[in-house]
């Protein structure tokens, strides 16, 4: 492949740096046929990636809290301790190195970033054979800082959009189209309010199942590496997982960025260090972009309340019940896919039947978050372990409105902008991955239950039911804040007002 066959030029509506994603989306409608067939490759990059890198991070589940216990020699709460001092040190690079990433995207493209970023977290995923837990917390900063991937591939996706070629688009993989029929809703999408809120929220609904899929995969692999392959290896195959999609990404992943004037790029050491500096310039934008009106402030808020919840069962849940259960790698496998297929399931009834009924998205979103903060509190007071996976789908199921979230900040700002907005977006999800972990950690480390204290099953009752319950009240705020949030007009009525009321909001 040529490096021309890699440029996908823009619709004319995107050379504007002002203009919105939904603007030039509907500009895109009307033409660009080849332009739409040549992200094909792009789309299915994404795909790919998004499914061996959570497959990697599904390995990664099952293996690192037996690995710390079994190879390392700790106990299990100092294994949880280090596990989550590494997840800690991992997001809050995280959150100081996405927006600039993602802001550097803009200018220099998604291509040479995508790449960078899977191959230089693989190799940090591969190092983690090493037990040692001060290791994993210098790792786990460094692959933090470097590991881009989630924010591109989120902007990949909504370039994609712009351009008119959603995922599950006509020429797109046969499992795509078949995703695309079963989120997108069952009357016609001319019916809706506002097209391209629906088609980002199916699309980005599209990439996290894909992500799902992927981490079941991973778990299934994880049981089976952990079984059959020196426990060293079967580490360092997190990290190897990614491998494959790595490859296909750098024959097939054309670029998609919208159209710069300054032509930035990364072809050197120099234009790489002068790009770095801008991105690091612009990061003031980055707090307004993401509250520039009230109602982005409370969708925000909410996203950020569901990602504390989101990180922190699945930092701790293993843990939690391996002490109050005795749970084994079998259960623990199971007990991990339900988690995350239930999110699916609340991801597709959200954008199939909630989203073009008459309850819109602000209602839809804060009914699932609300019937999921009402299971957790039933998982918090369970008293066996079967009842325990029997209630989960109906506490975590909810968790599957965070990606419509992110459609829904999305349409109203600059195509230009969209790499620094999604990678402000993801760092809001991994500020939310540091304070989860050291809430979560925290109440985990206060409720642990003393072996010679009378009150012994008192007390391990109330350790599991206690993270629960937190999450319980976090689901139940963000619920309230998507209520309060509302829905943004139609379209119609958005093109309507002069340029300076391009922000009015209803309901």
């Amino acid at each position: 492949m040529d490096e021309t066959s890699k440029l996908v030029p823009p619709p004319p509506a995107a050379l504007d740096r002002s203009v919105s994603v939904a603007e030039s989306y509907q500009a895109s409608l009307e033409g660009g046929a080849a332009r739409r067939e040549a992200l094909r490759g792009a789309r299915a990059s994404v795909y790919m990636y998004q499914f061996w890198g959570s497959a990697g991070w599904g390995i990664w589940n099952i293996c690192y809290t037996y690995y710390l216990q079994d190879v390392g020699g700790y106990s299990s709460g100092v294994a949880a301790n280090y596990a989550t001092g590494e997840w800690i040190a991992y997001a809050l690079c995280q959150f100081l190195t996405t927006p600039v990433w993602g802001a550097m995207s803009d200018r220099a493209g998604r291509r040479q970033l995508l790449l960078m970023g899977a191959v230089g977290g693989s190799a940090c995923m591969v190092t983690y054979a090493y037990p040692v837990g001060w290791w994993w917390v210098a790792v786990g900063g460094l692959q933090g800082s470097i590991d881009c991937t989630w924010a591109v591939c989120n902007a990949i996706v909504v370039d994609c959009v712009t351009y008119g070629a959603p995922p599950g688009s006509p020429d797109d993989w046969g499992v795509a189209r078949a995703f695309r029929y079963l989120v997108m809703p069952a009357r016609s999408a001319a019916s809706l309010d506002d097209d391209v809120r629906q088609e980002l929220a199916a699309a980005m609904t599209m990439l996290w199942c894909v992500g799902g899929a992927g981490s079941l995969f991973g778990y299934g692999l994880g049981y089976v590496v952990w079984t059959l392959l020196p426990n060293w290896l079967a580490m360092m195959s997190c990290g190897l997982a990614v491998w494959p999609a790595i490859a296909y990404a750098y024959f097939y992943l054309v670029e998609t960025k919208p159209e710069t004037s300054d032509g930035a790029s990364l072809d050197t050491l120099e234009d790489a260090w002068r790009c770095a500096r801008e991105g690091v310039k612009i990061q003031a934008r980055a707090v307004p972009m993401l509250l520039r009106d009230r109602r982005s402030a409370l969708l925000t808020a909410a996203y950020f309340m569901i990602y504390l919840v989101l990180t922190g069962i699945f930092d701790l849940c293993l843990f939690w019940g391996e002490r109050k259960f005795d749970w084994d790698v079998g259960i623990t496998t199971g007990y991990l896919m339900i988690v995350t297929v239930a999110p699916a399931v609340g991801a597709f009834l959200g954008t199939r039947v909630l989203f073009p009924s008459r309850l819109k998205y602000a209602k839809s979103i804060a009914l699932l978050l609300a019937a999921s903060a009402a299971g957790s509190v039933l998982e918090g007071l369970v008293p066996d372990s079967t009842a325990a996976v029997a209630i989960v789908p109906l506490a975590s199921f909810g968790w599957g409105v965070y990606p419509s979230i992110t459609a829904l900040l999305t349409p109203d700002e600059a195509h230009a902008n969209q790499g620094h907005l999604q990678g402000a977006l993801f760092a809001i999800t991994t500020l939310g991955s540091v304070v989860a972990l050291g809430l979560y950690l925290l109440v985990y480390d206060l409720t642990l239950p003393s072996a010679d204290s009378g009150t012994y099953r008192a007390r391990h009752d109330y350790e599991f039911g206690a993270i629960w319950l937190l999450s319980g009240f976090l689901l139940a705020a963000a619920a309230a804040c998507a209520l309060e949030a509302g829905d943004a007009a139609p379209a119609a009525a958005r093109a309507a007002p002069a340029k300076g009321d391009e922000d009015t909001k209803e309901g």
